[in-house]
C-alpha cells in the first residue's frame, strides 16, 4: 500500500455478497495519523452499480473516532454484479468491491480438508476430508455430495525474484474443472476425497487448486463451499532473467557479450544447486506478432515463425544461479527458453537485440550496493543494524524514509570493508520503512574501478503493539431463535475504541469465505516506498555513473411496462448491525440482539479502532432449539403448476418422541391436493422429512406458506414467501378505430394474459396517435449510458410538452 497525501483507509462491511433488496451496512475507517484533517473532516460516498452508473451520492460527517457509518439499501429490481463503492476524503479516494447476486444462504457448514497440509504436491495422491453438517449442528448424514477440482495459475508465493520470469510463454494453460467425488456422505456426514493431483505438461510454475463442492439435501437444495489450496506442480523450477536498460527494457547490445542468468529453486524459493538446464535461444519471425496477441507461440514453437539461434547446457551453482554470455549479431525480438528436464519445468522470456540506447548495460549488477540489516521485523524502540561494504576515502549518506516522506538523514565516513550504522526505530516508522544509502567514492581514487557512486536501499518492518486493540465478545456459543441475547464487549488491556457489532448468518458468510474484516492487516500493511530520489552525480566530468530509478520503485501491497407487482422476499436474511459506539477506557458495553424465527449459526463480528491503532474479533454460536423445522421450495413458480414441498423435521432431544407437522397458505393462491398435516414419530434425536403436495392457481402473486411444527411443549415454525410469476413474454392487443364527425364506437375485449398480470390503456387524439407511452418507456428505460446513448434518450424528451400536457410529476 502507498499512503495518499498521508491518508489511508478502510472500507469494510458486514458479509461478501447481497441480493437486490438488501440493505449493505457499510463502513469506512478514516487513518490520519499525521492529522492532516480537521475533526468531523466531510466525506464523500457514490455507489455505482454493475453497468458503472451512478447509483447513489451522498455526504457525510457523522462519525466515531474516525469510523464513518455508510449504510444504504439497494432495490429489489437492481441489476446485479460487481458494484463499486467510493469514498472521497481529502483529495483521495479508496474503493471497494460489492458484489450484489440473487443468492440464497447455504443451510449446510461444509469442510474440505488437506488434512492439515498447507500445500499439495503432484507427486503425492491426496485423500482430502469432507465433512458436512447442518448449520445448527447436525449432521448432514447420507446426504449426496459432488466436489468438482480446478487447476489454476497463481502469483509468485515468495519474493526475491521479481526480475526473474518462471513462466513458459509457449505454452497456454487452459483450466478445465473436474469432476473428483460424487457420492453420499457417512452417517456422521464425512467422507474421503481421493484426488490425483497431475496436471498436463508445461503447467504454470505455480498453481492453486480449487475445489466446489456441493452438498444436496433430501428436498433437492444444495449448499456450496469453495476452497483452494497451494498446489506445487514440480519438484524444481526454473527461471530466467534478462538484464534491462534504464527503459527498463529487456535489450541486450549487437556484437558484444551479454550475460543472462538463470536460476533454479524448490517451490519454497530455495536454491536449487547441481541442476542441469537446457537452454535454448531463437529468433521470431519478423511479423508472427501480427498473427497472434499475448506473446502465445505455442502454435509457432515447431514452425519457422521461431529460428534456432543456439542450444546449450548450463549447471546451477552453489546458489542455484547459472549465468551464460550470448553474443547476437542479428537485430530482433529473441525468446530464451530454459527446460529443467528431470522436473519437467520450463520456463522463457522475450527480449530484443540491437537499437540499444543504454550505455550501461552490461555494469549495473556494479552499481547496486548490497545493504543488509541484523532482523526482518523491528519493534519501536529497538535498534536497526545496517551493514554494507565500502572502501577509504568514501563517504555514505543514509536516509530513512517512508511511504510519504523522509523521515531522518546522516552522513558518515566508510572504511575499507563492511560498514555498520545503526538507528533505533520510532513510532513513526510502523508498518515499513527503507534503508537508502548512497555511496559516493572519492572522484580521484585509484583502488578500484567501481562507479563513483553506488546506491542500495532495504524495507525494515516495524510493528508498534500500541497499534493493535484487542477487542474481547462475550456471548453464549448456543442461542435460541425468537428469543434476545447479551453481547458484553471489552477491550482487553481497558483501553478506549469506537466498534461496530454485526451479527450475520453463517449460511450468508460462507458463500463467499468471508473473513471478519480486520482493519490492522490493511493500515499497517507493507508500504511502497513513497520518496522519488534524484542527485547530480552524472554530470561529474570523467566518472561513471548510473541513474536511481531503476531501483528504487519498490512497492509494497503485503495486504456487481406494467405496474410494479408484489415481490417475495424469499428468505429474511439474518444479518444485524449496531454501531458505531465508543467504549470508555476500563469499561464494557453490554448490547441485547433480538433474534428472528431462524435456526443454524450466526457470527458475531465487532471491528474497532481509535484512529491510531485497530483490531477485530469474532465468535460463532448455534442457533437451535430441541424441535425445528426446514422447508424446501423453489425460487419461483408458474400459474398451474404441481410440486411436492419438502420439510425436514429436527427432534434435538430425546424428549421430542410424536411430531406434528401442518402447513398453511397464508396467501389464499395454493390448493393443497395431500394432507395439509402429517405426523412423524423419533425413537431418538435425530431429522426426517416429508412432503407436502400442492397446486399453484392461474394467477401471479406471493405465495406465503407458514409451516409448523409442534411436539408437547416445544414448538417450531418456518415462513416463506414465492414468486408465482408468469415467464411468458408480454403479449399486446391494440384495438383502432378511426370515428368520423357525428359517429360512435363500440369495442369488445378481453385482456390477454393471465388474472391478475393485465391492464389496459385507452388512448384518444385528434391527431394520428403516436403511441407515445410505449415509445417514452424504452427512452427513459433504455439500460446503456454512453454519452452518445444518454443523449440520445434524454434530448427527445425536452420537447414532450410540445406533444401533451405533463403535470409537475
Amino acid at each position: 500500500t502507498t499512503p495518499q497525501r498521508g491518508l489511508k483507509g478502510f472500507l469494510y462491511a458486514d458479509r461478501g455478497v447481497w441480493r437486490p433488496g438488501d440493505s449493505i451496512y457499510l463502513n469506512f475507517m478514516l487513518g490520519d495519523r499525521e492529522k492532516k484533517l480537521p475533526p468531523n473532516y466531510p466525506i464523500e460516498l457514490e455507489v455505482f452499480d454493475a453497468r458503472g452508473q451512478l447509483y447513489l451520492k451522498r455526504a457525510s460527517t457523522t462519525q466515531l473516532n474516525n469510523i464513518y457509518p455508510l449504510h444504504f439499501r439497494t432495490g429489489s429490481a437492481d441489476v446485479t454484479g460487481n458494484w463499486i463503492a467510493r469514498v472521497h476524503v481529502g483529495g483521495v479516494s479508496f474503493d471497494k468491491v460489492l458484489k450484489v447476486e440473487t443468492i440464497r444462504p447455504n443451510r449446510l457448514k461444509i469442510s474440505l480438508s488437506a488434512n492439515g497440509n498447507t500445500v499439495l504436491k503432484s507427486t503425492e495422491n491426496q485423500a482430502l476430508r469432507l465433512l458436512a453438517s447442518w448449520l445448527h449442528g447436525a449432521p448432514a448424514k447420507s446426504l449426496k455430495a459432488k466436489v468438482e477440482m480446478q487447476l489454476l495459475p497463481a502469483a509468485v508465493p515468495f519474493g526475491g525474484y521479481s526480475d526473474v520470469d518462471f513462466s513458459d510463454p509457449t505454452y497456454v494453460h487452459n483450466p478445465e474443472a473436474v469432476a473428483v467425488f460424487d457420492g453420499s456422505l457417512d452417517e456422521d456426514g464425512k467422507a474421503l476425497v481421493d484426488v490425483q493431483l497431475s496436471p498436463a505438461g508445461n503447467a504454470p510454475p505455480f498453481m492453486s487448486a480449487q475445489f466446489k463442492t456441493r452438498v444436496f439435501e433430501q428436498g433437492g437444495e444444495f449448499s456450496t463451499d469453495m476452497y483452494r489450496i497451494p498446489f506445487q506442480p514440480y519438484a524444481t523450477l526454473a527461471g530466467v532473467r534478462i538484464p534491462k536498460n534504464k527503459y527498463q527494457e529487456k535489450r541486450i547490445e549487437l556484437d558484444k557479450k551479454q550475460r543472462i542468468s538463470f536460476v533454479s529453486l524448490n517451490p519454497d524459493g530455495k536454491a536449487a544447486p547441481g541442476r542441469t538446464l537446457n537452454m535454448g535461444i531463437y529468433r521470431t519471425g519478423d511479423d508472427w506478432w501480427y498473427e497472434v496477441g499475448d506473446d502465445n507461440v505455442s502454435r509457432f514453437a515447431n514452425a519457422d515463425n521461431l529460428q534456432p539461434v543456439l542450444r546449450a547446457q548450463v549447471r546451477t551453482d552453489a546458489k542455484g544461479q547459472a549465468f551464460y554470455d550470448v553474443k547476437l549479431s542479428a537485430w530482433g525480438k529473441y525468446l530464451v527458453r530454459i527446460c529443467d528436464e528431470e522436473s519437467g519445468h520450463c520456463a522463457g522470456s522475450f527480449f530484443y537485440a540491437g537499437n540499444n540506447w543504454d550505455q550501461e548495460g552490461q555494469r549495473d549488477a556494479e552499481v547496486m550496493l548490497a545493504v543488509t540489516s541484523d532482523k526482518d521485523r523491528y519493534a519501536t524502540g529497538q535498534q536497526v543494524k545496517l551493514s554494507f561494504p565500502g572502501s577509504t576515502r568514501g563517504r555514505a549518506l543514509i536516509s530513512i524514509e517512508n511511504g510519504s516522506k523522509v523521515l531522518q538523514s546522516s552522513w558518515m565516513d566508510t572504511r575499507a570493508g563492511t560498514n555498520l550504522f545503526s538507528f533505533k526505530v520510532t513510532e513513526a516508522m510502523t508498518p515499513t520503512v527503507y534503508a537508502h544509502v548512497t555511496y559516493i567514492q572519492a572522484h580521484q581514487q585509484l583502488d578500484n574501478d567501481l562507479p563513483i557512486r553506488m546506491y542500495g536501499v532495504i524495507p525494515i518492518s516495524v510493528e508498534n503493539p500500541a497499534t493493535r486493540l484487542s477487542p474481547q465478545i462475550r456471548m453464549a456459543g448456543t442461542l435460541a431463535p425468537e428469543t434476545s441475547t447479551t453481547v458484553e464487549i471489552t477491550e482487553q488491556s481497558g483501553r478506549e475504541m469506537a466498534y461496530t457489532i454485526a451479527m450475520v448468518d453463517e449460511g450468508l458468510l460462507d458463500l463467499t469465505r468471508h473473513k471478519t474484516p480486520a482493519p490492522w492487516e490493511t493500515f499497517f500493511a507493507r508500504e511502497a516506498l513513497g520518496v522519488k530520489t534524484w542527485d547530480m552525480y552524472d554530470m561529474v566530468l570523467g566518472a561513471y555513473t548510473a541513474t536511481m530509478g531503476r531501483i528504487l520503485g519498490i512497492g509494497g501491497d503485503a495486504a456487481s411496462i406494467v405496474g410494479p407487482m408484489p415481490t417475495a422476499m424469499r428468505f429474511k436474511p439474518v444479518v444485524i448491525h449496531l454501531g458505531p459506539f465508543i467504549l470508555k477506557k476500563g469499561q464494557k458495553a453490554t448490547h441485547t440482539i433480538k433474534l428472528p424465527n431462524y435456526v443454524g449459526s450466526v457470527r458475531t463480528m465487532v471491528v474497532a479502532g481509535d484512529g491510531m491503532a485497530y483490531g477485530h474479533a469474532e465468535k460463532t454460536s448455534k442457533v437451535k432449539k430441541p424441535l425445528m423445522v426446514l422447508a424446501t421450495v423453489p425460487r419461483v413458480l408458474s400459474p398451474g403448476e404441481s410440486l411436492s414441498i419438502p420439510v425436514n423435521v429436527f427432534a434435538m432431544e430425546p424428549q421430542v418422541k410424536q411430531v406434528s407437522i401442518r402447513i398453511r397458505d397464508k396467501s389464499g393462491l395454493v390448493q393443497f391436493t395431500g394432507p395439509s398435516q402429517q405426523e412423524l414419530k423419533f425413537s431418538r434425536p435425530g431429522d426426517a422429512m416429508v412432503n407436502f403436495e400442492m397446486q399453484t392457481p392461474q394467477r401471479t402473486g406471493v405465495i406465503r406458506l407458514a409451516i409448523t411444527a409442534s411436539s408437547g411443549k416445544e414448538s417450531a415454525t418456518h415462513d416463506i414467501e414465492v414468486q408465482l410469476r408468469n415467464p411468458n413474454p408480454y403479449l399486446s392487443t391494440v384495438y383502432g378505430k378511426v370515428i368520423p364527425v357525428g359517429k360512435t364506437w363500440e369495442q369488445a375485449y378481453e385482456l390477454p394474459g393471465a388474472s391478475g398480470t393485465n391492464t389496459g390503456i385507452l388512448e384518444i387524439s385528434s391527431v394520428p396517435p403516436l403511441d407515445l407511452d410505449k415509445h417514452l418507456k424504452y427512452l427513459i428505460e433504455y439500460p446503456y449510458g454512453c454519452l452518445e446513448q444518454t443523449i440520445s434518450a434524454g434530448f427527445p424528451q425536452l420537447y414532450v410538452d410540445k406533444l401533451t400536457t405533463l403535470d409537475e410529476d
